[in-house]
């Protein structure tokens, strides 16, 4: 159950919350704050993922040979 929740749902959700936050500042701010919010985010997302990493193969002993995979097939995949 966690692989799914911390492995899929996790990173997916991270997603949509960039997405939401990217099309409202592109929105309200404009193109040019859009750009900036991409490379900030860029780090951000990169900081959730490290995270969600160490949240699950330290905090909860999940097999990393497992949830490893799992969570940058998600996290990383293209239509995220």
């Amino acid at each position: 159950m966690l692989y799914l929740l911390l492995g899929v749902l996790a990173p997916i959700i991270l997603n949509l919350i960039h997405l939401v936050v990217g099309i409202f500042i592109t929105l309200k701010r404009g193109n040019l704050m859009s750009v900036g919010f991409t490379a900030v985010g860029f780090l951000t997302k990169t900081i959730g993922m490290i995270f969600l990493t160490w949240t699950g193969v330290v905090f909860f002993k999940l097999d990393f040979r497992i949830y490893v995979p799992i969570l940058t097939f998600f996290g990383f995949s293209p239509i995220s």
